[in-house]
């Protein structure tokens, strides 16, 4: 009697699991937060595109941005989102540049300032079509309380943009799997332009945010001190193995070498499917070199390796100033596809047989902020200008 009311109770509360998980799995009480899906209107107008405005359109539901090269970011309205609720954001989009770092930034109810620790990389594909991009924020120890405001960099140095959705969704294990499997086969490598005076470097696989080396080697010695541990146990529990004392020492020795060997197979296994996955980067990047070159003259290919119109104004500079004149340099620290000293190694190169001398009167002025580099004891005369901000100065008395 007693195990018939037990079986009943059991079924009931079998079925009341059953029925609390379908509710909870259910699209109406498992709600995902929907930033942006419909681009229109009220809602388009929430968003602040670009820090300084940034002209956007709306076609067959997507968000489209062409940004300027010296702005490309996407600030939310409002939110204040639970992060313990909405662990994983997923953005589908596409962008006109390849193999590029985007990143996503938060910041609490009552902050006003984007900084960069609280903040995730997206890996961008590397053909234009679509991507449904997975990102665990919970994977960030800085995602945490009340969410006030979210900025997307979805672009660097100017490039179109197009997203036909935002949304947060709650945990998932098969999301989490698909943001790390994402994470791990995603190209990250400079992208095309690269940043000056850069070689295309690929840089290994990552893996729920961690270098999969790492990986690779705390599990080699787990497994160096499993396997020493079995066998040794083995051996102990084997006695007739063991007849003598100095057979226990032969039969140690034994135990370390195969342990031993036992890892530098794995380690090799795992370098080998490592670089199965670079083989298949490198292929990517060979294609993606091919796009962008085939078909184009030295100078164009020059203009695209250089970044910005850095080569269309040494070019200009190179034509503009008496032959054999010696230049100086005053090129600005703020660009955002190169580092500052790559930009007079450059120069150098594409103005041979030009000398870079500091004493010469013509000034090679470059980029915002480049003219408070000039010496302000001296007075210049403006020989050229190629753009604003782009222009050639001569030293007077």
């Amino acid at each position: 009697m007693v195990k018939g009311h037990l079986k009943h109770v059991l079924f009931t509360a079998a079925l009341v699991c059953l029925f609390s998980l379908a509710v909870n799995c259910s699209g109406e009480n498992n709600p995902s937060f929907d930033l942006g899906s419909k681009w229109a209107g009220a809602d388009l107008a929430k968003w602040q595109i670009g820090f300084k405005p940034v002209p956007a359109r709306v076609d067959n539901g997507s968000l489209i941005i062409d940004y300027p090269e010296d702005d490309g970011y996407l600030i939310s309205p409002p939110l204040f989102l639970n992060s313990n609720v909405y662990s994983h954001l997923l953005i589908k989009m596409r962008t006109s540049r390849s193999f590029q770092k985007a990143r996503v930034f938060w910041i609490g109810p009552y902050n006003k300032n984007f900084e960069r620790q609280f903040s995730l990389p997206i890996a961008i594909g590397g053909n234009w079509g679509y991507h449904t991009y997975v990102i665990d924020m919970s994977s960030h120890g800085g995602w945490s309380g009340i969410i006030g405001r979210l900025m997307i960099s979805p672009v660097n140095g100017g490039g179109r943009v197009e997203i036909q959705s935002i949304e947060f969704t709650q945990y998932s294990p098969l999301l989490k799997l698909r943001a790390q499997l994402q994470e791990f086969f995603a190209l990250e490598a400079n992208p095309i332009p690269p940043n000056l005076g850069m070689v295309f470097v690929i840089v290994g696989p990552i893996f729920a945010g961690r270098p999969i080396d790492l990986y690779v080697y705390r599990s080699a010695v787990y497994l160096f001190f499993g396997l020493f541990l079995f066998l040794l146990g083995r051996a102990v529990y084997l006695p007739a193995r063991i007849k003598m004392m100095q057979d226990l020492k032969l039969q140690l020795r034994r135990i370390f070498l195969f342990a031993a060997f036992g890892v530098v197979v794995f380690v090799l296994a795992c370098w080998l499917l490592i670089e199965v996955q670079y083989s298949f980067n490198d292929l990517k990047m060979l294609v993606a070199d091919y796009q962008a070159m085939w078909g184009k003259t030295i100078d164009e290919k020059r203009d695209v390796i250089t970044g910005g119109d850095f080569y269309d104004f040494l070019e200009f500079c190179d034509k503009t100033l008496p032959r054999g004149a010696g230049v100086d340099f005053a090129f600005s620290d703020n660009l955002y596809y190169a580092f500052p000293e790559w930009l007079p190694i450059k120069a150098r190169y594409y103005l041979f047989p030009r000398v870079n001398d500091s004493a010469s009167p013509y000034k090679l002025v470059f980029g915002p902020g480049a003219e408070a580099k000039l010496n302000i004891t001296k007075r210049y005369q403006l020989i050229a200008k190629f753009k604003d901000g782009e222009i050639i100065l001569k030293e007077v008395e």
